[in-house]
């Protein structure tokens, strides 16, 4: 109701129906995060579904394993064509990797130490 005073120390004229209006404004800017929240997870749940019934047919799953296998092949040719006689990073790192996995504490030589070795 408009002039209506609502109680408290200040005495002054509210109209309640702004109040009211500006509490669910409120309400819902709060509420607003929790539903995008759930439209992304709706989403995404109706997507993977999607992508999960798509896979799974013979023929698209023969040729994502075939796309990947290619794109496998693909970049090891290129490591391999410009890969330099002294350029052993690649090997480095993996024998630091299986030196790591297998718990021996082998460090990769700098290349100061290798300089120092010659």
């Amino acid at each position: 109701m408009p002039g209506q005073r609502l109680p408290g120390v200040l005495s002054f004229n509210i109209d309640t129906q702004i109040v009211n209006k500006l509490l669910e404004y409120l309400i819902e800017m709060q509420r607003m995060p929790f539903r995008l929240i759930v439209a992304v997870m709706e989403n995404y749940s109706r997507t993977r579904k999607r992508i999960r019934d798509f896979i799974s047919r013979p023929r698209i799953a023969s040729a994502l394993k075939l796309g990947m296998l290619l794109t496998l092949l693909a970049w090891l040719a290129i490591a391999l064509i410009y890969m330099d006689d002294e350029d052993n990073r690649l090997e480095e790192a993996v024998n630091n990797l299986w030196s790591t996995a297998t718990g021996e504490d082998t460090e990769p030589e700098s290349p100061a130490a290798k300089e120092q070795s010659e």
